[in-house]
């Protein structure tokens, strides 16, 4: 008996069905970027604390954020999250954010010294990470 994978509704109406494809295909970035600019209109926002966090696929969404919107946020809070392989694309613009990053030394999910996790996922070391953001 073979099961089709399961899909997000929104990646099967703009037709992107994928076993890589583990994200919703609604543009997020767009929604940050508007819920950015509603929190700045409508409350009184100091622009130079604008931070950013996300723990396990969110750490991943805060990476790829950070990669969109740099010009957008001041740091970064991210928790046993990681890039996978491919997807480490830092502006040099983001050395001069301010980055936390928490991750568990024996984390087999999101492994912080990269490689593949218990579900067949490769992740960047943070090594590399932190390289390419211009900690290292």
């Amino acid at each position: 008996m073979t099961t089709e994978p399961t899909y997000y509704k929104s990646c099967r109406k703009i037709g992107k069905l994928s076993k890589c494809n583990c994200f919703t295909c609604v543009d997020d970035v767009a929604f940050v970027r508007t819920l950015i600019s509603k929190i700045k209109n409508d409350y009184c926002v100091d622009d130079s604390k604008l931070y950013i966090s996300g723990a396990s696929n969110g750490g991943m969404f805060t990476y790829y954020l950070v990669s969109q919107i740099p010009e957008l946020v001041n740091g970064y809070l991210l928790m046993f999250g990681a890039p996978m392989i491919g997807w480490l694309n830092t502006p040099a613009v983001a050395g001069s954010s301010y980055l936390l990053s928490l991750h568990g030394r024996s984390d087999t999910c999101i492994p912080p010294h990269g490689g593949m996790d218990e579900s067949g996922w490769i992740y960047e070391t943070l090594s590399n990470t932190f390289y390419v953001w211009g900690l290292v």
